[in-house]
């Protein structure tokens, strides 16, 4: 199914979620966002610009916060790859000046991560028990419809622990951890009930500083949002 034919209301665009009938518009020439092409080194490699002229549309906006000025989310479709886009991040400034990002990967917009997880649960595994060491936690992602799940080229098999509190219901500082270093576990298709160990990552320095007990902790297939109920697990 095509993911900007009007059939989805949003879609996924990289990492961002954006309103599908953004992507239906006519978009505008660059210089409509930038004022300068000339003075925006982010879109010019060797004297040469690298990005298309036509197509421009903005497709995501934030406002600023303490923390992080107010950005805009460029899109244009790839100049030589179909149903593929690029996108650019406009960051203004308070002088009203603006920087951008550019990237020229192609992006291929697919149904957002509500979608794409609704057939999908995880699950402790039955030998799971509040003995298990935090450290060699095991998930199981199942196929819970009645159709073959397929992933997109958005998804992998990464999951994450999420240390929350310890049994007690003391918060935990610093329990979650959201970055595979070494490669994320791809992803593949699942058949109707079809189910799949998975192991869950949490940071070895977080366990070392982590002081021996019984915590609270759920799995979360990241790149998803897809999260299991809690359960306990040790530290030992």
């Amino acid at each position: 199914m095509s993911t900007t034919d009007g059939s989805t209301e949003h879609v996924q665009l990289g990492q961002l979620e954006v309103r599908s009938a953004a992507l239906d518009d006519a978009g505008d020439f660059l210089d409509t966002f930038t004022n300068n092409l000339i003075v925006q080194p982010a879109f010019v490699s060797d004297r040469a610009l690298t990005v298309p002229l036509m197509g421009w549309r903005v497709v995501h906006e934030s406002d600023a916060t303490a923390d992080e000025d107010a950005q805009q989310a460029l899109a244009a479709p790839h100049p030589t790859k179909v149903d593929a886009w690029v996108i650019a991040t406009r960051v203004s400034t308070d002088n009203d000046f603006a920087t951008y990002r550019y990237d020229s990967d192609p992006v291929t917009p697919v149904l957002p991560k509500s979608e794409r997880r609704a057939q999908l649960s995880l699950e402790w595994p039955l030998n799971h028990t509040q003995e298990t060491s935090l450290g060699d936690l095991r998930i199981v992602l199942v196929n819970t419809s009645s159709t073959v799940w397929t992933p997109t080229e958005r998804d992998d098999f990464y999951v994450t622990g999420v240390v929350e509190s310890d049994v007690d219901g003391s918060e935990v500082e610093g329990g979650g951890f959201f970055l595979y270093l070494g490669g994320s576990p791809e992803a593949f298709s699942l058949a109707p009930g079809e189910r799949r160990y998975l192991s869950v990552d949490i940071d070895h320095e977080f366990l070392g500083r982590l002081a021996p007990g019984k915590y609270l902790v759920m799995a979360v297939l990241v790149s998803l949002e897809l999260k299991s109920a809690t359960t306990v697990a040790t530290r030992p």
